[in-house]
């Protein structure tokens, strides 16, 4: 038979396993979690920490109806198919049980078991196995209120993870929150000693295996240097023209005057430089290790310290420079969501019935 495409394990049948109790002793393993008393397919979930494994017995039409993932292993002629002869035990060793079992309740029916208001960490851990078996739609009763716990979760501040908050809502298909978080991602990372963004609490965004489309992290990282890169170049091109001494824009004066005035610029521009940043700017934005947003503020800093001498305040670059300034930010947060970021939500608000945004925030667009 072929293997499975998504690394789970067929479990050999033998006499021991093919009672429907859990062979191994009780002290080591929890005893079989039946979900359907008639269940026909044997789930076992190994957990690595506690280093033994939990039975869930399940009806095998039930999971297949709800999980096409499913449906593929358990019917498509994998190991995981129906044995010709013995007890229907199939392994999953990389599966979260308690996220699964959740899940494996909603399928059955079992709809007390299911949390209203699940924490951040436990709805992360829910739709990360939602993810892998393509079951979202099963949560859809419960996903307008899991969408709101996690508006209410928003940031680091209120005890939020907001790794976990942008998968979450990747994956419940909330655009305008999914935005809001990586955005700030975007402003608020730096790069640790390893090349790894990392948010102002020292969150690594790399240690997350869900956290979103598989080019977010490059999306991050990019949106960011555009920035720094960006500021850099305002910074670097308005130097040269200084330097050049072509920027006075008083042309009745002599030229020595004029050249007089583009250098009292260029040295109040090095000299808050040095003042607020201890050196000079890099060329590249490869080596600016803060975030953007701290490296934004010390600019709007020196251009604040920005002086001319008298009568020629039409020559001070610092207005020039803190418009341009504020359209990099602005070009910055169009970098975000793309194309078929927007697609993949928008199949996620179908299958969750949720629409965006949440009716406690005002009329949105579904097309969006």
């Amino acid at each position: 038979m072929p293997e499975s495409p998504t690394g789970v394990q067929m479990v050999p049948s033998s006499p021991e396993n093919q009672d429907c109790t859990p062979s191994v002793s009780a002290s080591s393993s929890p005893p079989t979690i039946y979900l359907d008393d008639n269940g026909d397919l044997r789930l076992r979930v190994t957990a690595e920490k506690e280093g033994h494994s939990q039975d869930f017995v399940v009806c095998s039409r039930a999971l297949m109806r709800l999980s096409p993932v499913f449906k593929v292993l358990l019917s498509g002629g994998f190991e995981e198919s129906r044995p010709a002869e013995g007890e229907w035990i199939v392994a999953l060793p990389d599966d979260d049980r308690e996220a699964l079992l959740t899940l494996l309740n909603i399928i059955h029916g079992r709809f007390g078991m299911v949390p209203d208001k699940p924490r951040l960490e436990e709805l992360y851990r829910i739709l990360c196995v939602a993810n892998k078996y393509d079951m979202t739609e099963a949560v859809r009763p419960w996903a307008g209120n899991w969408a709101k716990l996690a508006e209410e979760a928003q940031g680091e501040k209120t005890g939020g993870n907001p790794a976990m908050l942008t998968f979450v809502a990747w994956e419940l298909g909330r655009q305008e929150l999914y935005a809001k978080v990586v955005q700030k991602f975007v402003g608020e990372c730096s790069i640790d000693e390893n090349g790894r963004l990392t948010t102002p609490k020292g969150l690594c965004l790399e240690d997350y295996d869900h956290i979103g489309p598989l080019d977010l992290l490059e999306k991050i990282g990019a949106s960011r240097r555009t920035i720094v890169q960006s500021v850099l170049d305002l910074f670097h091109d308005s130097s040269r023209t200084l330097l050049d001494g072509d920027h006075c824009h008083q042309r009745t004066i002599a030229a020595k005057d004029s050249i007089f005035c583009d250098y009292i610029i260029f040295g109040s521009l090095c000299r808050a430089t040095f003042k607020i940043r201890s050196s000079l700017l890099p060329e590249s934005a490869d080596d600016i290790a803060e975030s953007a947003n701290y490296f934004c503020s010390s600019a709007q800093n020196i251009i604040n310290s920005i002086i001319c001498i008298s009568n020629h305040g039409g020559c001070n670059p610092a207005p020039n420079l803190r418009k341009k300034l504020d359209e990099v930010l602005v070009l910055s947060q169009e970098m975000i969501v793309t194309a078929s970021h927007k697609r993949y939500m928008k199949k996620q608000r179908q299958k969750t019935g949720l629409h965006e945004p949440l009716p406690i925030q005002g009329k949105g667009s579904e097309g969006k």
